[in-house]
């Protein structure tokens, strides 16, 4: 027996690479039986991925191929025992043995043992730590199983891979709060030619470390907010971040002093009133609050926040001078046209325009009209005639004390009473004339401050001002008559008058006959 080599051999050993066709003739087997001894054909014993078959129909030659795609995985080497029966001598059998090395090829990609890699590490770590070691499997031989690894190019900048360990680290500080996670692709590849090669993703979560303080909004918040704000009433928000996740990142805010009159609604961050607020009892409220996060060990900051409390026009002027309705003052006939003759004096405990207070007499009980006058601004009474004997007499103004507050002004009442007189002959006389109520009627001058100097007022139809002048020719006649029969009516009640006369003070000198009375 002979055997024909077709594939390639080295020393009567075939080297086939794993990646040849089915049916690839390997050597050709070449019988010479002069006696005619083999009995039957030439078969391989046992089960192989080889096939022999004779050829061109003849008995004495036979090709070896294979039968079944080779694996160099699988099996390395196949040793052959091509045989045959001796058909005289049946336990004689006639053997020819091959030896088949199979070669590797780079059929195979290196294989990671997941598709995705999930690795953690706290952040605010140390350059160079360690993540993981990524390995993969190549079922190849030599070369063709040898790996090196790649990192992708968006994570060369944080990240380091040993391309042929396959440790992966951290090349610098990670910070949670700038990037909780980073996701890139780690490739490896083979030294096959042409090279194989297959990829995995990695995700590197950044875990959370207390390192971050609760932050407000401002060091200092301002809320402004009416007087009698109403109970649980929302004063304002106060904002507050942290940076950090889960407990770290829950914060707790409290009122460290000052707050008697607020709380904080920790479930909407909302400063609300807690007591009643008065302006004129407290201006501005000042409180320190303290947020504390619930990290180990916990983080904390401290802010200021001021209330102020802005007017309402809830107080009407309170009048300090006179103190009483039956306060009088007395004015003698040599006082000069423009003093002063009295004051009224009022505080209003208001702010702003709500606190601005006015003076205006609105009703008199008085001989004569226009006598006195009061400045809008202070509250001096003036005198706005020169006095006249005729203008003895008890004089009672209601004077009206008024704020400018919006929208309703708030005002309060006082009586001033002047006599007008030489001196007070008779005091209880003078006391019952101020017990009795008065009967005011309208005041038809202004105050000093708003009267306009050298105004005058002219109707505009002519024919009515001519009427008029005539009938007071006609009653001027008539009048004369009155006053001569009036002067003479006068002087015989001079006497009577004279007890009610009281003398005039310049200085403001009010005689309080009933404090408890008020108007």
């Amino acid at each position: 027996m002979e055997l024909s080599y077709v594939a390639h051999q080295q020393n009567g050993v075939v080297y086939l690479m794993e990646n040849v066709p089915v049916k690839t003739p390997v050597v050709v087997l070449e019988i010479t039986d002069p006696e005619n001894r083999i009995a039957g054909s030439w078969y391989i014993e046992g089960d192989m991925p080889f096939s022999l078959k004779a050829y061109e129909k003849t008995n004495n030659r036979y090709w070896l191929a294979t039968s079944k795609p080779l694996d160099y995985e699988s099996e390395q080497q196949y040793d052959i025992d091509m045989m045959a029966q001796d058909q005289f001598l049946p336990n004689l059998l006639y053997k020819v043995n091959l030896k088949v090395q199979i070669v590797d090829v780079n059929d195979n990609s290196p294989q990671f043992s997941q598709s995705m890699y999930v690795v953690s590490i706290e952040e605010n770590n140390s350059p160079g730590a360690f993540l993981m070691t990524l390995t993969v499997v190549d079922p190849d031989s030599g070369q063709n199983g040898e790996v090196n690894y790649y990192l992708s190019s968006q994570a060369l900048r944080l990240f380091a891979l040993n391309s042929s360990s396959g440790v992966l680290t951290v090349s610098t500080t990670l910070d949670r709060e700038t990037n909780e996670d980073y996701t890139f692709t780690v490739t490896a590849v083979d030294y096959g030619s042409p090279s194989r090669s297959s990829n995995t993703t990695v995700v590197v979560n950044v875990l959370d470390q207390n390192d971050n303080q609760p932050v407000f909004l401002t060091n200092e918040f301002v809320f402004f907010i009416p007087e009698n704000f109403p109970m649980l009433g929302a004063v304002g928000i106060i904002n507050i971040t942290d940076k950090d996740a889960g407990s770290n990142g829950h914060v707790n805010v409290t009122i460290l002093n000052g707050g008697s009159s607020f709380f904080l609604d920790k479930t909407e961050g909302i400063l609300r009133c807690s007591a009643p607020i008065d302006r004129e009892k407290e201006v501005e409220h000042m409180m320190w609050i303290e947020a504390k996060d619930k990290g180990n060990p916990a983080l904390s900051s401290i802010a200021k926040v001021t209330v102020i409390v802005l007017d309402v026009n809830d107080n009407p002027p309170q009048i300090l001078l006179p103190n009483s309705n039956r306060s009088w003052q007395l004015v003698t006939p040599n006082t000069a046209q423009g003093s002063m003759i009295a004051e009224v004096y009022a505080i209003d405990y208001d702010a702003g325009m709500n606190g601005i207070i006015t003076y205006s007499i609105t009703a008199k009980e008085a001989p004569f009209d226009n006598l006195f006058g009061i400045n809008a601004s202070s509250g001096n009474i003036m005198l706005q005639e020169m006095l006249q004997e005729r203008h003895s007499g008890l004089y009672r103004l209601l004077v009206k004390v008024t704020d400018q507050g919006n929208p309703q002004p708030l005002y309060s009442h006082v009586i001033i009473n002047l006599f007008v007189n030489d001196t007070v002959g008779n005091l209880s006389y003078l006391h019952s004339l101020l017990e009795t109520e008065p009967h005011f009627k309208e005041a038809v001058g202004k105050s000093v401050s708003t009267l306009p100097k050298n105004q005058c007022s002219f109707p505009s139809i002519i024919p009515i001002a001519i009427s008029v002048i005539a009938c007071s020719a006609i009653f001027c006649v008539v009048g004369v008559c009155m006053f001569l029969q009036a002067r003479r009516t006068t002087l015989k009640h001079k006497k009577k008058l004279l007890d009610a006369q009281i003398p005039l003070k310049t200085k403001q000198d009010y005689i309080i006959t009933d404090s408890n009375d008020t108007w």
